[in-house]
């Protein structure tokens, strides 16, 4: 992989997490509003649909973590190759003598 390809990745992941974030709490949202409506079905079904939308929420914020983690990843890779391709030509020009 070239370090524009890994730079784009990043980009991606980081574009990634920030849509799954924008989504997290959506489901809170939705069981808030549909409570007094479901309320009527019976508290069972009410607090299992409840749990299940919390996990489902918790769970893309942990996804959204994931993916802002490997996005920060995937730029300090790109930045590390940069500085070792920087050095490779700096050590190359130096023992041409065209560095010093």
């Amino acid at each position: 992989m070239t370090v524009g390809t890994v730079t784009a990745a990043g980009g991606e992941l980081g574009a990634l997490a920030a849509a799954v974030s924008a989504t997290a709490g959506a489901g809170a949202a939705s069981a808030a509003a549909l409570t007094p409506v479901l309320g009527i079905v019976g508290g069972d079904y009410l607090a299992e649909l409840l749990g299940a939308t919390a996990a489902a929420d918790a769970e893309l914020v942990r996804l959204a973590a994931f993916y802002a983690s490997a996005a920060a990843g995937a730029a300090r890779t790109a930045a590390s190759a940069t500085a070792v391709e920087a050095g490779g030509a700096a050590s190359l020009l130096g023992l041409f003598g065209g560095a010093s």
